[in-house]
């Protein structure tokens, strides 16, 4: 007697599509349906418009943009990423309440090993088990259909148009309370998920391809030192760009986090000063730039030359000793490290 082999199902494209895209709207997005129900009654008409106009939005931006570049040999390494992106972003918004928008994307292509590991956890490997490693094997225990493409590719086009047909009527359904919304709470859109890694990393490259052929414009007029005659100076700085004012000893802070410092009495407390952003990423080129944080202006930041850039121009000659975090915030300043200029 021969055993039945259990049929593996054979979706369409589209049909597998749909359903991955119901599943990371229902599982990845807990941060961006919080947020955007906050203060609301869950039980209010209004309320649930919005919930069902929302999520077809949502829905349809997760099927359309996938559909675009899937085929029977594609859709499943496609859906494989989507997946991975999702469960990884949805774990740390749920966990940190990070959003995860273009300088995060810069802040994780920069961490090294040692603080990559830092952040691993039984609790992240539950959660990729169950939003990541099961869906993904769910995805390919399926066999998409085969479509001719005369036939395929009408259909496949018009599941897009349904798509945005669909997605943009329900834009339109609450506009107004969802735009006032998004005004209020401009980041909320890098909480949708897996639509922000996407959008954060397609920004990321195209900000590094034009930078790679952009002129990088030095300060005018340009720096120079006038050294001769007189004894080489030595100045250490201590970047500590991320730190916190409230866990600061000087500042008040009650843990002696700083003992040295506080032994002495010859130290010039600067008490109001603020970074320009709260990662390596974003804060070190600012603090190095001409620009500053009033005029923030990241593509402009990073297309001029930083104060490094304008001393090692000037002759002066400079050795910098990194650690892990100091390493991230040489490359971010484009200056180096562990080298001498």
């Amino acid at each position: 007697m021969t055993r039945r082999r259990t049929a593996r199902p054979t979706p369409s494209i589209e049909a597998l599509l749909l359903g991955l895209s119901a599943f990371l709207l229902a599982t990845a997005n807990g941060r961006f349906w919080t947020a955007l129900l906050q203060g609301r009654d869950l039980a209010a008409p209004a309320t649930l418009g919005v919930i069902a106009a929302v999520g077809a939005m949502v829905l349809a931006i997760h099927f359309a943009l996938p559909a675009l570049v899937s085929t029977r040999r594609t859709v499943r390494p496609v859906a494989t990423l989507l997946i991975v992106f999702a469960a990884s972003a949805s774990f740390y918004a749920q966990r940190y309440g990070t959003l995860i928008d273009p300088s995060m994307i810069r802040n994780v292509l920069a961490t090294d090993t040692r603080e990559a590991s830092e952040l691993l956890s039984v609790d992240l490997v539950v959660h990729a088990l169950l939003y990541g490693a099961l869906p993904i094997a769910a995805v390919w225990w399926c066999q998409p259909r085969t479509r001719g493409w005369r036939r395929g590719l009408p259909i496949r086009f018009g599941a897009i148009a349904l798509a945005l047909v669909v997605g943009v009527g329900a834009l339109f359904a609450v506009f107004q309370d969802f735009a006032s919304t998004m005004r209020n709470q401009k980041s909320l859109r890098y909480a949708i998920t897996p639509a922000n890694v996407v959008w954060s990393l397609g920004s990321v490259g195209a900000t590094a391809a034009a930078g790679g052929v952009a002129k990088r414009e030095p300060p005018d007029p340009a720096a120079r030192v006038a050294r001769e005659g007189r004894r080489p100076t030595l100045l250490v700085v201590v970047v500590g760009e991320t730190v916190r004012a409230a866990n600061w000893p000087a500042n008040g802070y009650a843990r002696p986090t700083t003992p040295e410092l506080a032994a002495r009495t010859d130290v010039t407390h600067f008490t109001k000063a603020a970074a320009c952003g709260t990662s390596t990423e974003v804060s070190v080129p600012c603090m190095f730039s001409p620009h500053g944080r009033a005029d923030y202006d990241e593509s402009r930041i990073r297309l001029t030359d930083s104060a490094l850039h304008v001393i090692a121009r000037a002759g002066v000659q400079a050795c910098r000793c990194c650690g892990a975090t100091t390493r991230r915030a040489a490359r971010a300043s484009a200056a180096g490290c562990g080298k001498r200029t």
